[in-house]
């Protein structure tokens, strides 16, 4: 039985493919992998899964490197080496000991994941599930910090008097008439009741 689970992502695979990344591609492909990074490391938070993030040097005069940024493997390869053959050789090392999940529109890394026992996912999926997990931390938190007493509920009677003090020299001083006036106190003390 598989218990271990990885997720890996062809990244420039999917910087391609998702919109958000088009802007940040113009700019340079360094500002793209840096958004493209945040958002995986935030993913694999969310989900609770071990994330390599796959770029290939391919084109360029590089031995290769694995570094660990906001929690996830980021891995270059090697000069002469696609991300597809960096990802085929990982799917062997692992065998199919471990569950692994390939972000990928790349239809022959697609076949050969599912061959392996492994689960795609397309960039398309890979967005729609992101998205999903971060509106629903989002609302979560949102949640908690409406149950929770808001800091003016913890504090104390004399606390509270200085505060309305402050409230008063600062904000009162704007309201020169004195239906100006009573117009703030009355709509302080609904924000307040």
């Amino acid at each position: 039985m598989k218990t271990k689970k990885l997720i890996i992502i062809d990244g420039y695979n999917i910087l391609n493919a998702w919109e958000k990344y088009k802007p940040f591609l113009k700019l340079s492909f360094e500002n793209a992998r840096q958004e493209l990074i945040y958002d995986m490391g935030e993913y694999s938070k969310l989900v609770g899964i071990d994330l390599l993030l796959v770029f290939d040097a391919y084109k360029i005069n590089f031995k290769g490197s694995s570094e660990i940024i906001k929690g996830i493997e980021v891995v270059y390869t090697k000069q002469n080496e696609t991300a597809d053959q960096y990802i085929e050789k990982k799917l062997d090392e692992m065998g199919r000991k471990i569950l692994v999940s390939v972000g990928t529109d790349d239809t022959l890394i697609q076949k050969l994941v599912t061959q392996r026992g492994g689960n795609v996912l397309t960039a398309k999926e890979l967005l729609y599930r992101y998205e999903n997990l971060k509106n629903k931390s989002n609302r979560y938190e949102i949640k908690n910090r409406i149950s929770n007493k808001s800091y003016f509920n913890t504090l104390d009677e004399k606390a509270l008097n200085q505060l309305d003090e402050i409230e008063e020299k600062l904000f009162g001083s704007c309201f020169t008439t004195e239906d100006q006036k009573v117009g703030m106190k009355a709509f302080l003390e609904k924000v307040k009741g």
